[in-house]
């Protein structure tokens, strides 16, 4: 039956540390790498294309559940603010990628257009003799230090708003 619990109220704080805490239980979304979750460097972006696609389908869900039909029910106006929360986060990342604060590399998640355009980029450069190449790739190397240093911080500035975030619900849910 919907409802009743299989274990008592008593063990669910260390049902919780041995099974999540000290992951003797199954995989979980928060053992996943790049969501910040794990400490981890293999965080990835995605480009505007494929960010504006996902930003597209949020306002689509946001438009959907927040309509007449689904507007009295908790559940759905519970999902519309984390959608809206998502959407917000999607277009603070669009921005960035346009603005170069975040740089993409080829091993992040690049629409085709845009893998398309870097393939060109890298073609065109390779047939004017890596001139330029050469000199992007001095300019790239000078201010290494300075892009990593700018991911870096945008990495521990998104995960302190997740533990911020956190801790709110935690605090919510005493």
């Amino acid at each position: 039956r919907t409802g009743d619990h299989v274990f008592a109220e008593q063990a669910w704080d260390c049902i919780w540390e041995e099974l999540i805490e000290h992951k003797k239980g199954p995989k979980t979304i928060y053992d996943r790498p790049g969501k910040g979750y794990v400490d981890t460097d293999s965080e990835y972006s995605f480009s505007v294309e494929m960010l504006e696609v996902m930003l597209e389908e949020l306002n689509r869900l946001i438009t959907k559940y927040s309509s007449g039909a689904w507007n009295n029910k908790p559940s759905a106006n519970r999902l519309v603010e984390l959608l809206m929360e998502h959407a917000f986060f999607l277009q603070q990342e669009v921005n960035e990628v346009e603005s170069g604060a975040r740089m993409l590399r080829d091993t992040d998640f690049l629409g085709p257009r845009t893998r398309e355009a870097r393939r060109g980029r890298r073609a065109q450069d390779t047939a004017e003799g890596g001139s330029n190449a050469n000199e992007r790739q001095e300019t790239e190397d000078h201010h290494k230090h300075f892009n990593d240093f700018r991911q870096h911080l945008f990495w521990k500035k998104r995960r302190g708003i997740r533990k911020t975030r956190e801790r709110r619900k935690d605090k919510i849910n005493v």
